[in-house]
């Protein structure tokens, strides 16, 4: 089975102050279809530096990265902008909303952005809505919504387009322990029952433990990767 993702020597290289700050250092991964993975370290690691790289938000210094059997470093922005609307769901702590918008608004955007009918997108943005339990919040706008809420409307707008990956970037960051238990149940839930890959950054080891593999980062460095069978 071809991987979904592989990174091979992967560097990513900031300027701070005039000066290089090595960000990843000769990341070498490889993460295969269906997996629920989490990325774990102190901040400054690198976990959301690979984590922008992985989602084509930024581009490596050094190295290569392969998504889908598509080398990234080769597309151009129109092209990484494609690939990512037909194949990424992004869930980000702080929701990434747009507050002028209903939560049936925010859902249907990738959909919008990827041309589809809108009937069609209207009936899907409806549906995930009320299959995550927001059916009074549909014509609300996220002002109006508590923080758990607000989680769900953003993981909704993520599984918009029907991804074959979520990268979620410290998902439960935001919420107190029930609600974070429940985002958790939720992103789990998609990984076990439609096979979606997930990938959740996150420093939280409740959260961590629910993923079946986990990679430690320091210093840009992958300083662990262990993994659990998957459940049959």
């Amino acid at each position: 089975m071809e991987a979904l993702i592989e990174c091979r020597s992967l560097r990513r290289i900031f300027v701070i102050g005039g000066e290089p700050f090595l960000a990843l250092r000769d990341v070498n991964l490889r993460i295969m279809p269906g997996e629920l993975v989490a990325i774990t370290g102190p901040s400054g690691s690198g976990k959301s530096t690979l984590l922008n790289l992985l989602g084509g938000l930024d581009r490596a210094s050094a190295g290569s990265l392969y998504l889908a059997g598509e080398h990234l470093e080769a597309l151009d922005e129109p092209a990484l902008a494609r690939l990512r609307n037909a194949l990424l769901g992004f869930v980000f702590q702080q929701f990434n909303l747009l507050p002028r918008y209903s939560a049936l608004r925010n859902v249907e955007l990738p959909m919008i952005y990827a041309e589809m009918d809108v009937d069609q997108r209207r009936r899907r943005a409806y549906a995930l809505l009320a299959e995550l339990g927001l059916e009074a919040q549909v014509r609300k706008k996220p002002t109006q919504m508590s923080g758990g809420q607000q989680q769900r409307v953003a993981i909704a707008r993520a599984l918009a387009n029907r991804p074959r990956l979520i990268l979620a970037d410290e998902p439960t960051g935001a919420l107190d322990s029930k609600t974070s238990a429940e985002v958790m149940k939720l992103l789990t839930h998609l990984n076990e029952s439609e096979g979606t890959t997930v990938i959740v950054v996150t420093h939280d080891a409740s959260v961590a433990a629910q993923c079946r593999r986990r990679i430690a980062f320091s210093d840009g460095a992958i300083v662990s990767d262990e993994s659990e069978a998957a459940p049959t």
